[in-house]
């Protein structure tokens, strides 16, 4: 759901005023509507111009409604003495509110005076977009249309519908049967390609979109359906990934908590439907096929995404607001962070005159506990987001985008912070009395956490790119060109099982074999005149020692040419695997000419396996000998499989081994460009391929399998794996 902008109107400036000077009136045109939190009353005003909305508690409401233009502070403060005897009021402290309600443009203005004032809330609210794109660049949104019109046509034809019990029952009854789907095949939810795969994300990136819009509607056309008003929809950029959102700020001015956190909730149950939907589909449909994957990832970003974003109270989306009408208590997070800061002012600072927030009394624990993890929990997830980015861009040298990324959070979460405490220390300095014991234990406190959480021991691994190839490849060559002449297609197949010595191809030599003729005519007719001389002249003369040269020679040649015959023969050298290595169909090659040299045939001993890894040249260093390796493969992600760095290579890569490496082929290896893309194998910066045997025999491997290889070369703090991580980051040699 959007977020709700709601305003608490405070006191405390101080500005003297005459208390018989007339206050000035206040907008008519404001809606206003009763409502009780925590058994308290108290009163939502709803700006219909500029669509905002702010509380106010009794005392306040007060005051609002006698600025008719004629009461003075003098009246003012003789009504709240008698309402509101337990309430200290003065005449500063109603100036102030009377500011605070200009400022919220809740005052008619007039006049020049008045129109000054309405060009410098201009200036300031144009001043606070860029302050507020800067505090939050990794959700920002848009505003895009008024969908009011669209779902009042929606409510009107659908809603007896979508809100019958009916329905419902039958909802609950497809979420039981989705369940009981998932639990009976929990074995097949690893079976899915990566998520941030550049294919999947093309149609992962608008599935999401068409989700959060179907989630966004069903946030406004619920707030149609309880009378409320929808005025803004857009794109919300989270994490620079646009999403839909929806404003139903409107809900506000329900009285009844019970339709506000319907309101909510919405949104969730329509993401948990769909997904529940989707689980039939992936349930009852081929595995890896392209509607599967699509039903599987509706089913992940419909519960985990909701549940970790939508639903997840430590963040400002819908389970934020469901818990802060389930605890009665508006602006939770404000008034967390608001109770922290008085406790440090009053307990370590020393400052008696700090102000308890309004509305925490008899709820500072919970209020405590959930600023406390709000602040951590959204720490976590903005470094999570971060090294998510970096891992994603950095193969294609933009990981200087994650650490700009990373340098902007930090900003927001830690330098402007201390900032304003440097701030305030030196412009209130002369209202503390530091409590020096409290301000140790604390600081002790806070250090011995931060040096238990960044002291932890992780695992540190480098993750690249492999592709799997045969241990032991035998290259079978063409020793002699020539002609196919005998081809038996349906035995020579690529993956086919062999045994040694088996006839893979014949060719043939035409000139060859003819003169393997010619030499045959030749050496038969020698021995036939070296008879004939042995019967004239004798075994010993010297015209038979002629012929016998004349005959050894011949053998010679003749020998050589049966040797080159044999050759046209091409025949396995060991049993194990064929592999095809012709780009051509085999059944297309009959008649061909084969010249010396090609590599058309290779053999392996199957199960035997090794992965070709590409490891960047900032990563190399860390790598050693004997180094443990976890691999996993798309093919069958199921499984790990283990190696281990044996040799390291002598050298960079001057081609790839593999085009899978290339980022032509959605690989994460950027090679230069080259005529034909199959020849784009050069890469664009220093790799070095290490080769990695599988230690696991498995007769399912096959070459050219992809995956990803885990290195693990050491054990390091989480401190100062983040140190050495940022300072890789942000090296100067970064591609841009």
């Amino acid at each position: 759901m959007a977020d709700q902008t709601e305003n608490r109107i405070h006191f405390g400036a101080d500005e003297p005023l005459d208390n018989r000077q007339s206050l000035p009136k206040a907008r008519r045109d404001v809606e206003i509507t009763e409502q009780v939190y925590f058994g308290k009353p108290c009163y939502v005003l709803k700006d219909p111009a500029a669509l905002r909305y702010y509380r106010l508690r009794p005392p306040e409401y007060a005051i609002h409604q006698m600025l008719d233009g004629k009461n003075t502070i003098e009246d003012v403060l003789k009504v709240l003495a008698q309402r509101f005897p337990k309430e200290q009021y003065d005449a500063q402290a109603v100036m102030s509110f009377i500011i605070m309600l200009r400022g919220a443009n809740l005052l008619q203005v007039g006049g020049q005076a008045g129109t000054e004032y309405l060009f410098k809330r201009k200036q300031m609210l144009k001043q606070g977009f860029f302050k507020k794109l800067r505090r939050e660049f990794l959700f920002y949104r848009i505003p895009l249309l008024d969908p009011d019109k669209m779902l009042n046509w929606m409510e009107q034809r659908w809603s007896g519908y979508i809100f019958s019990r009916l329905l419902g029952v039958l909802t609950v009854a497809m979420l039981i049967g989705a369940l009981a789907l998932v639990i009976s095949n929990v074995d097949k939810l690893g079976q899915r390609k990566p998520l941030l795969d550049w294919i999947n994300l093309l149609y992962v990136g608008p599935m999401l979109l068409l989700i959060k819009a179907i989630h966004e509607i069903g946030h406004g056309l619920t707030s149609k359906h309880f009378d409320c008003e929808v005025h803004e929809m857009g794109i919300l950029f989270l994490v620079f990934m646009p999403m839909a959102y929806c404003d139903v700020s409107d809900a506000w001015m329900i009285q009844e908590k019970r339709r506000r956190m319907w309101i909510t909730a919405a949104g969730i149950v329509v993401e948990v439907v769909m997904a529940g939907l989707a689980t039939y589909i992936w349930a009852f449909s081929a595995p890896k096929t392209v509607l599967n994957q699509f039903a599987l990832n509706v089913m992940l970003i419909g519960t985990i995404n909701t549940l970790l974003f939508n639903g997840n109270p430590l963040l400002r989306y819908d389970g934020y607001y469901f818990l802060m009408d389930l605890m009665e208590l508006p602006n939770l997070k404000q008034k967390g962070s608001s109770y922290l800061w008085y406790l440090m002012q009053r307990y370590v600072l020393g400052v008696e005159q700090a102000n308890k927030p309004i509305d925490v009394e008899g709820r500072e624990l919970p209020v405590l506990g959930y600023a406390v993890l709000s602040a951590v929990y959204r720490w976590f997830i903005m470094i999570a987001i971060v090294t998510m980015v970096w891992h994603f861009l950095d193969p294609y040298g933009w990981g200087v985008v994650g650490g700009i990324m990373a340098l902007g959070c930090v900003y927001n979460a830690f330098i402007t912070p201390i900032f304003k405490f440097v701030k305030f220390l030196y412009t209130q300095h002369h209202r503390m009395h530091l409590k020096l014991a409290t301000a140790i234990v604390l600081a002790v406190l806070i250090g011995g956490s931060a040096y238990g959480v960044l002291g932890i021991d992780i695992e540190q691994s480098i993750e690249a790119q492999c592709v799997l190839r045969p241990a032991d490849l035998h290259p079978l060559y063409v020793a002699r060109g020539g002609v196919i002449t005998d081809f038996n297609g349906e035995f020579v197949k690529d993956g086919q099982m062999v045994d040694a010595n088996e006839v893979l191809l014949v060719l043939s030599d035409p000139e060859l074999e003819y003169r393997a003729i010619e030499l045959a005519l030749e050496l038969e007719q020698s021995i036939t005149q070296r008879d004939q001389a042995k019967q004239r002249w004798g075994a010993g003369s010297s015209q038979v020692e002629v012929f016998d040269e004349q005959i050894n020679e011949l053998n010679a040649r003749y020998e050589n040419v049966q040797s080159n015959l044999k050759k046209l023969t091409i025949r396995t050298p060991k049993a194990g695997v064929l592999q095809v290595r012709t780009d051509r169909p085999l059944d297309n090659l009959a008649g061909s000419y084969l010249p010396v040299g090609m590599a058309i045939f290779s053999v392996y001993e199957p199960g035997r396996f090794e992965a070709v890894t590409a490891v960047k040249l900032k990563d190399k260093g860390r790598i050693k000998q004997g180094d443990s390796v976890q691999i996993k493969l798309w093919a069958l992600d199921d499984e790990v499989f283990e190696s281990e760095v044996r040799e390291l290579p002598p050298g960079p890569a001057a081609m790839m081994s593999s085009p899978a490496f290339s980022v032509v082929f959605h690989g994460e290896v950027p090679t230069l460009p080259a005529a034909n893309q199959e020849e784009a194998l050069t890469p664009a910066g220093t790799i070095f391929e290490y080769e990695l045997p599988i230690l696991n025999y498995d007769l399912r491997l096959r070459d050219g399998m992809v995956g990803r290889s885990k290195i693990i070369v050491d054990r390091q703090s989480l401190g100062w794996s983040f140190y050495l991580w940022l300072l890789r980051t942000l090296r100067l040699d970064i591609r841009l």
